[in-house]
């Protein structure tokens, strides 16, 4: 797959909530951002979801930079992720962390209007964002001059001066910290290569130990025991996923599962907060094909359920927070032919079972195209 006509996410997430949402009862209620930019500035806006369902809009919000803009697939992509009360988000065009802070009693985004250079030298589609589970750094997957960099984040949410952690053979695509905090998985999509980076205790990358995938390597979740990698690849055969066993920071020999189940060119994916349940969102199908994860990191297909617009799904576009874990929330493009951008919100249930909320898709006002990354916070 051309990785110039591909807009490429990676999704992760940081949540807080209250004692009885960490009951696992639901929560009170989540907030849903996407960063939606294709035309014009690059926007921030989402969705405050609960109690009973109910829902507000929130936003749109304006970052710190601007997008590439140009239509459907030319628009320049933006990474969004939160820590506690921080959102961070990268500039198609500028290359600049935009970082918001969020207040969690409404939802709603204040700007913090400093400028962070993310570090990436050659503005291409915008940079990927983890961060590490103490939140105390950041790392960026620079798609423009294919390196690693990082960041200390300040108990203010600041950012610090630009460190460069390592050069990649690739254009970083899926881009997570496991949940210990040990390792960063990369995905590198052209040469069909999933890559864990070692972290150190003060924080910096060591060699990577990387294994050879069938298919292209989208999408990466990883299990909240950071024993388990799971990698979607996009490659128009089905549901397809790659699973890598992860121990001691060294990854295992893939296992492919092509196809788990029906769909078209698997992007997104996502482990379930109790590690019973994958979600995997299917580009051009309108479709979340819906697996049982079994000891071993073994899959077997269950259902599928549709999220709304046939069109791009992106290896962002799909969340839920980890504590406050009562819904999953992806996104879905418009397409040159149809539909309107959104975002689907589903009830998720304790067998994995999503049920969609209303229609299941809610307009986004800002954005004319794609919303590129979904990242969801749990309530105070």
């Amino acid at each position: 797959m051309n990785i110039a006509t591909k807009i490429l996410l990676a999704a992760a997430l940081a949540v807080m909530a209250s004692g009885a949402a960490m009951a696992g009862n639901g929560p009170s209620y989540i907030c849903a951002y996407v960063n939606d930019n294709v035309d014009g500035p690059n926007l921030v806006e989402g969705y405050k979801v609960g109690p009973s369902n109910a829902t507000a809009h929130v936003g749109p919000y304006a970052t710190n930079g601007n997008g590439l803009g140009g239509g459907f697939i030319a628009g320049g992509l933006g990474a969004t992720r939160a820590r506690e009360g921080d959102l961070y988000v990268t500039d198609g065009a500028s290359e600049n962390i935009t970082h918001f802070i969020i207040n969690r009693a409404d939802c709603t985004l204040t700007l913090d209007t400093t400028l962070y250079p993310s570090g990436d030298t050659a503005a291409l589609y915008g940079d990927s964002l983890t961060i590490t589970p103490d939140g105390r750094r950041i790392f960026v997957g620079a798609t423009g001059d294919k390196h690693i960099y990082s960041h200390n984040v300040a108990a203010d949410g600041s950012l610090g001066r630009t460190f460069t952690e390592a050069s990649t053979p690739d254009t970083p695509d899926g881009f997570e910290v496991a949940p210990d905090g040990n390792t960063l998985v990369v995905n590198y999509i052209d040469i069909h290569q999933v890559c864990a980076y070692p972290i150190s205790s003060d924080h910096h990358l060591g060699t990577p130990n990387c294994q050879d995938t069938v298919g292209a390597p989208t999408g990466v979740s990883i299990d909240p025991a950071s024993e388990c990698v799971y990698a979607a690849e996009g490659d128009f055969r089905g549901t397809e996923v790659a699973t890598l066993t992860l121990t001691g920071g060294k990854l295992g020999v893939p296992k492919e599962y092509n196809p788990l189940g029906p769909g078209i060119d698997s992007e997104g994916i996502l482990v379930s907060w109790d590690n019973s349940a994958i979600y995997i969102s299917n580009s051009y199908s309108a479709q979340v094909t819906i697996g049982s994860i079994e000891p071993g990191c073994k899959l077997t297909y269950k259902a599928i359920v549709s999220d709304g617009i046939a069109g791009s799904d992106q290896s962002g576009q799909i969340a839920q927070a980890q504590i406050v874990h009562g819904y999953v929330v992806t996104g879905d493009a418009r397409t040159n032919f149809q539909g309107a951008p959104s975002i689907g919100i589903f009830q998720a249930h304790a067998n994995g079972a999503l049920a969609p909320i209303g229609s299941g898709q809610f307009p986004l006002m800002g954005g004319v195209d794609t919303p590129l990354t979904v990242v969801v916070v749990g309530s105070e």
